[in-house]
């Protein structure tokens, strides 16, 4: 029983890192846009460290020290998230789930929104 949840929550894992593998090829490109509106695009950028954190929890049914591994795995991806949210989410994402600006006003408009987070976040 113990072997067979290893093997889900390993298999489970190395779906994380093989999305981000087809998002970047321009496949799966539903399910990243699907998580990027559901959640956020800081969630997009978090998918490959929480799939090495599954593998990690799955080895750690088998070999007990891996729980280590598996707590750094954890504290990266919130280190994966802080620097998302610090350097702006759209410069992580894989290029097919980059939003488009379809005009220069939007994109002036979202500069200015991040000109107004970095003034917030220096004060």
């Amino acid at each position: 029983m113990v072997l067979a949840l290893a093997l889900i929550l390993i298999l489970l894992g190395a779906t994380g890192p093989l999305a981000t593998y087809q998002w970047r090829r321009g496949r799966w490109l539903r399910v990243g846009r699907w998580i990027l509106h559901t959640f956020s695009p800081h969630a997009v950028n978090g998918v490959p460290m929480v799939g090495v954190f599954f593998i990690l929890l799955g080895i750690a049914f088998l070999w007990q020290p891996a729980v280590l591994l598996a707590l750094l795995a954890g504290v990266g991806f919130v280190v994966v998230l802080a620097a998302s949210v610090n350097r702006g989410p759209t410069a992580r994402l894989p290029k097919p789930l980059r939003p488009k600006a379809s005009t220069a006003g939007e994109g002036e408009q979202s500069e200015q929104r991040e000109e107004k987070g970095r003034q917030r976040r220096a004060v």
